[in-house]
């Protein structure tokens, strides 16, 4: 017993959008130039501008949060929340606080603390007050 020769109905003919070539990922221009941004001045320190590309590069993690606590409870259509930030010297977030005005909830604040914590400023030390609103789709 051979191997036969499969029939042409017989052949896997693949999947094209599995198969093909990969397509190109394209960044979000806002994300890529809030990331080009997110740098300290050559004398040090950081302007609002550059704060706020480094938050913006950065804030992801956040509205992972904010999904999480809609399927908790979906009447949290919107929210703003104020991050308040102590970052050291090397750039490192060292204190987080977390304020919602429209809701209470200790699991939101301790997501958002947990992954702000991974933040880094490529200057300090500064300290952040800085407003984030989220909003449900």
């Amino acid at each position: 017993a051979g191997c036969a020769t499969p029939s042409p109905a017989d052949r896997d003919l693949g999947d094209p959008l599995l198969d093909g070539p990969a397509p190109l990922l394209q960044e979000d221009p806002v994300l890529a130039e809030a990331r080009a941004g997110c740098r300290a001045r050559p004398e040090g320190g950081m302007t609002a501008v550059q704060v706020s590309d480094c938050v913006v590069s950065q804030v992801a993690g956040v509205r992972r949060c904010y999904a999480a606590a809609l399927v908790v409870d979906r009447t949290r259509v919107e929210a703003k929340v104020r991050l308040g930030l102590d970052v050291d010297e090397a750039g490192a977030v060292r204190g987080v606080t977390v304020t919602t005005d429209s809701f209470q909830d200790p699991a939101f604040d301790q997501c958002v603390e947990a992954d702000v914590r991974g933040w880094h400023f490529p200057a300090g030390p500064l300290r952040i007050t800085y407003p984030i609103y989220l909003q449900a789709f």
